[in-house]
């Protein structure tokens, strides 16, 4: 999505995109804490986990990501479904 990343948000069609950042790094525990706190009951309808076309998804990338899931989930006090995006070449 361009300008996500730089923007940390994007808004259109009655859907809101946050940039979570990298799986493998510490979320951000306050915009976690301030989503929980926004909706309690469902803080996020989602979470997109985009790949690059040159990723191969190997079982040490899949336990490195659920880690990285089950911080947020844990911050969220929620576990959201995650949904893959694979990227094509161009």
């Amino acid at each position: 999505m361009p300008g996500l990343r730089q923007q940390h948000w994007l808004e259109g069609n009655r859907t809101v995109l946050i940039y979570g950042g990298s799986l493998a790094s510490e979320p951000d525990r306050e915009k976690y804490i301030a989503l929980r706190k926004l909706r309690r009951g469902r803080p996020l309808d989602g979470i997109v986990r985009v790949m690059p076309s040159s990723l191969t998804l190997t079982p040490l990338i899949s336990e490195s990501d659920l880690h990285g899931l089950e911080k947020i989930s844990e911050l969220l006090g929620y576990a959201a479904p995650v949904w893959l995006w694979k990227l094509c070449d161009q």
